[in-house]
């Protein structure tokens, strides 16, 4: 028996809780995304729950790795470049579980 069940994408605000969320679930109150980082990761994720999660691991990493204290927005731009992600007019951004 197969259950499939299609997530809806997130508005962007919807996309900033999710993400702030998660942080929180994580345990940390910090705003460690900037609002200009947050409105990279809606842009590029399109509001899908599995890219943000994606995405945003990928910058946390490599905030980590560079020692920051906060994710910028060319961090996302570089995590997008790095996971090959493109922005094209009215393409919808689709990966191996679409």
């Amino acid at each position: 028996m197969t259950i499939v069940h299609h997530i809806k994408p997130l508005d962007e605000k919807e996309t900033v809780q999710y993400i702030r969320h998660r942080l929180r679930i994580a345990g940390t109150q910090k705003g460690i995304f900037n609002d200009r980082a947050l409105t990279e990761v809606y842009r590029f994720s399109k509001g899908y729950p599995r890219l943000i999660n994606v995405l945003c691991d990928r910058a946390l990493l490599s905030g980590y790795t560079d020692e920051l204290q906060t994710i910028t927005p060319k961090i996302i731009r570089e995590c997008v470049k790095d996971l090959r992600l493109r922005e094209k007019p009215g393409m919808q951004i689709r990966g191996p579980w679409s």
